[in-house]
């Protein structure tokens, strides 16, 4: 009798060697069309000399000018914003006040996604990833180390403070940061500058509970969890954002917040998930709410 266990082997591997007919394709920049929530950040620290503390005036600056200087200043930093695709290869800010030219974009065949942002109507910083989910979601990278995530809004308009109710567990991470100051050396002159922020990493990990109403308080703590109570305000747009303060009255915190498409929805039917963003001039960081 002839042995059959090579050929028949040699056939199972084959059966389940993957071919490109399996892998996701695209047509081309059609894929990635309509509103998209988009969250930027840089969380971690990068040495670089310490800006003098300069104006305090406040200047409105549009989320396309948020994320170049995520890219340039080589800084933590977390933006979010909301973008409107139109399939020809723009994209258009549509979050808040700010409302205008966001940067371009480039779809491959394999589905692999390129972004141009723009600054005075030149790309001032390139991200490349790969959609998702039939362009439902996209993660991109740009090549300093600022990530891009992007993901349908929970519902294309409607949303209020009811859309973001029940308990919701609070997960991600960011960066205090604080003006370099050292001591001068016993008996001798002051050292050199140091070379960039104190920066001290912080974790959030809390279950909340959002009444529907506009307050959440917690619900379950973690670990070395603050007991905090909060307000938020959700937009018809499903942007928004939360004030937090921790249970000791000590910690305030204001966070933005983006409602968008739980994984494997479709047509914003059923629960939201949440993206949060802490960007101030002591704090940054981002993470998601389910």
């Amino acid at each position: 009798m002839k042995n059959f266990a090579l050929p028949v082997s040699l056939a199972l591997s084959a059966l389940f060697l993957p071919t490109p007919a399996a892998a996701q394709q695209c047509a081309g920049t059609q894929d990635f069309t309509g509103d998209y929530m988009m969250v930027t950040s840089r969380l971690v620290y990068i040495p670089q000399a310490v800006t003098p503390p300069g104006t305090t005036a406040v200047v409105t600056l549009t989320t396309a000018t948020l994320v170049t200087n995520a890219v340039k200043d080589k800084v933590p930093a977390a933006v979010a914003g909301r973008l409107f695709a139109d399939g020809a290869g723009n994209l258009i800010e549509i979050s808040g006040a700010t409302t205008g030219p966001f940067g371009t974009y480039s779809v491959g065949s394999d589905c692999a996604l390129t972004v141009n942002v723009l600054q005075s109507g030149k790309p001032a910083a390139t991200f490349k990833g790969y959609l998702q989910d039939r362009g439902t979601s996209a993660s991109l990278n740009e090549s300093s180390g600022v990530e891009m995530e992007i993901s349908r809004p929970f519902l294309a308009g409607g949303c209020g403070n009811a859309s973001l109710s029940g308990p919701v567990v609070l997960d991600g991470f960011g960066l205090t940061m604080a003006p370099a100051e050292m001591p001068p050396a016993s008996g001798g002159s002051p050292p050199p500058p140091a070379a960039g922020p104190l920066n001290t990493p912080f974790w959030l990990l809390e279950r909340v509970f959002a009444d529907g109403s506009g307050a959440f308080t917690t619900d379950v703590l973690v670990g070395t969890g603050t007991p905090f109570t909060g307000t938020y305000s959700i937009n018809a747009d499903c942007t928004g954002r939360a004030t937090i303060k921790s249970g000791d009255g000590k910690t305030t915190q204001t966070m933005q917040l983006l409602l968008t498409q739980a994984p494997g929805l479709a047509g914003g039917v059923g629960r939201s998930s949440l993206r949060w963003v802490i960007q101030g001039a002591a704090s940054a960081g981002a993470g998601t709410g389910k």
